[in-house]
């Protein structure tokens, strides 16, 4: 067993067989030499699960700062919230909540077998957990010194984060084969689907 830093409640672990039998008719996950898409096929559905975790993490941080926030001012202990604080509120409430739409887009998209799901959900992945560590580390400072001990919410929400950018795919690999996937197919091609139009029938007629 591995354990990471951060993630609470989970770990890594190493899997090896030896001598076990395999029935090619039977026991593979797809047909032989299918490997790469069978694993492209899973996270692009699983890395958009990912992504929406980090985002709620980040979420959750943002809804813990700002009623902290909030409750300071009502009672006086905090005469007024800076500007400077505010705009990081906003800022990163806007951010937060961008992402997560486009976590969600990719799983439609995953769920539809669509082209475009493998690369939205690598680069999506990549972008919307550096969302998520941004938002926390700018939030963190709001609360004040309670934020930075070992016990606190937002110390363990920075701790699961970092973990993230290494879990399920680094994240200079994806943006680098996001790059990649861009120079090697035409932009138009890259494009969503929308239902009802000429390219939705062609991609329902190579389908």
């Amino acid at each position: 067993m591995i354990e990471p830093f951060g993630l609470g409640g989970w770990s890594w672990g190493v899997l090896r067989l030896h001598e076990v039998p395999v029935d090619p008719s039977t026991d593979l996950v797809g047909r032989t030499g299918d490997g790469l898409g069978v694993f492209r096929r899973h996270f692009a559905r699983f890395r958009p699960l990912v992504t929406a975790a980090a985002l709620g993490t980040a979420a959750g941080a943002h809804t813990l700062v700002t009623g902290a926030l909030a409750a300071k001012t009502r009672v006086g202990v905090l005469p007024r919230v800076r500007d400077n604080a505010l705009v990081v509120l906003g800022r990163t409430h806007a951010e937060i909540t961008a992402a997560l739409l486009a976590a969600l887009t990719t799983s439609r998209l995953a769920a539809d077998s669509h082209p475009h799901a493998d690369f939205a959900a690598r680069v999506g992945k990549a972008a919307g957990v550096d969302t998520a560590v941004r938002a926390v580390a700018d939030l963190a400072p709001l609360i004040g010194a309670a934020g930075f001990q070992r016990a606190h919410p937002i110390a363990k929400a920075r701790a699961d984060l970092t973990g993230l950018l290494y879990a399920d795919g680094i994240h200079d690999s994806l943006y680098r084969s996001g790059g990649v996937t861009l120079l090697t197919e035409p932009v138009a091609e890259m494009a969503p689907i929308r239902p009802g139009t000429a390219a939705a029938d062609r991609y329902d007629k190579a389908a």
